[in-house]
């Protein structure tokens, strides 16, 4: 598959020097729009309503855990449950709520919250600090996102106004076979992140007690999802995006250098000029990278083309 990076030429030399793009984090980007997580207010609400289950829950579950205290023998069986449950969440750190446990839940919270104040305050205490955590974990990780944008065409007289200098710079063609470079879909209406998910790992980890691990790969699943949805007045651009996290870099295919971050690309054979470039710089270009093949784009006389 042929991807295409558009650059102004300076940045455009030191790729076909160096074989790499640079990576971005999202946050830079010059549309507001762009990776925005927002999650619905209906998913907000059942999450509220997930976090003071799990409050209940856990208090259960150390009450039922704890060697010392003494439980009627009908009982046993619920925490030999509890142990093989705790047992599964220390491997997969997930928890989605129990049914059964659930409903109880709701009739506990529905008639003490309206009794008593000090467990509605235990209740209120419990869901502020987890939903803090939640966000904390959603923007630290949207943090070490690691991203680079490229198009399927290299002929639009909009990329290269936008991104290859206003025509003065050059457009990079890569040759790749990866199913990391994956397109971005154009749509009206944006796409929400699943927090109910991601609400779901948090949970899990204070569980078993342990700090989210910020490479967990269901959230970044589901925040990476919307890092390939735009708006569809975006169209023009047939873009193509590869994200990366900062957790990925070896050194070798990601790097960093100069407090930045790169990926390693194909070797590259072929590279397009902007028809407004300096004729200077085309015959530097040449004569700097013979093995390279060098395509100097026109514009058109009749059309609203380059070619």
């Amino acid at each position: 598959m042929k991807i295409y990076k558009y650059l102004n030429f300076q940045d455009g030399l030191k790729t076909l020097s160096n074989n790499n793009v640079l990576l971005n984090n999202p946050i830079n980007y010059n549309d507001p729009f762009d990776c925005v997580i927002k999650p619905s207010k209906k998913d907000e609400d059942e999450c509220y309503k997930r976090i003071l289950r799990y409050y209940l829950f856990k208090e259960f579950s150390n009450i039922i855990l704890e060697k010392k205290v003494k439980i009627p023998f009908c009982l046993l069986w619920v925490r030999w449950l509890m142990k093989i449950f705790k047992k599964m969440v220390k491997k997969v750190p997930y928890y989605d709520g129990m049914p059964m446990f659930d409903s109880i839940s709701d009739l506990i919270i529905e008639k003490y919250s309206e009794t008593n104040e000090d467990f509605k305050q235990n209740l209120t205490t419990n869901q502020i600090k987890f939903s803090k955590e939640i966000r904390n974990t959603i923007d630290e990780i949207k943090e070490m996102l690691l991203v680079s944008c490229f198009s399927k065409k290299y002929d639009s007289i909009l990329m290269w106004s936008h991104y290859g200098d206003k025509h003065r710079g050059l457009c990079i063609e890569f040759e790749v076979d990866s199913d990391d470079f994956k397109e971005v879909i154009y749509a009206k209406k944006r796409k929400q992140i699943d927090l109910k998910a991601i609400t779901a790992v948090v949970l899990g980890y204070d569980f078993i007690g342990e700090k989210v691990s910020k490479d967990n790969k269901k959230i970044l699943k589901e925040i990476s999802k919307l890092l390939f949805t735009k708006y569809k007045d975006w169209e023009y651009e047939s873009e193509l995006r590869v994200v990366h996290s900062i957790k990925d870099c070896d050194g070798e295919s990601i790097f960093k250098k100069d407090e930045r971050y790169f990926l390693k690309m194909p070797k590259i054979n072929k590279v397009y000029v902007g028809c407004k470039a300096n004729d200077d710089d085309i015959n530097n270009l040449k004569q700097d990278f013979p093995n390279i093949e060098i395509v100097v784009l026109k514009d058109s006389e009749k059309e609203f083309a380059i070619m």
